[in-house]
């Protein structure tokens, strides 16, 4: 038997069984070739992408800011431009 695709969780488990079912018949070899991954130059390019993503919604997880702020920060973050400020989302809530 001869396997040449990437192992996942459930193609690792299967060989697994496969394994343990042919091993005491000499008959059978079982041959796995595994492709070796590529590695993206890039990758460091995304791994930065990811964390300034992650830096600029930093303030969701700040303890020392209000739930109005953060909504508030976000909402203005998403439309580029200040949208609202906490004190016009506080007077929309309490109307309604």
């Amino acid at each position: 038997l001869q396997f040449k695709n990437e192992l996942d969780d459930n193609t690792s488990t299967n060989l697994q069984l496969i394994k343990n079912f042919y091993r005491t018949n000499p008959s059978v070899k079982i041959h796995h070739k595994q492709k070796k991954k590529k590695v993206d130059i890039n990758n460091k390019n995304v791994e930065n992408e990811v964390i300034e993503k992650y830096k600029q919604y930093e303030y969701i997880v700040d303890p020392s800011l209000s739930e109005y702020e953060v909504l508030v920060r976000y909402i203005n973050d998403n439309k580029g431009y200040e949208f609202i400020t906490v004190d016009e989302l506080t007077k929309i809530l309490s109307e309604m």
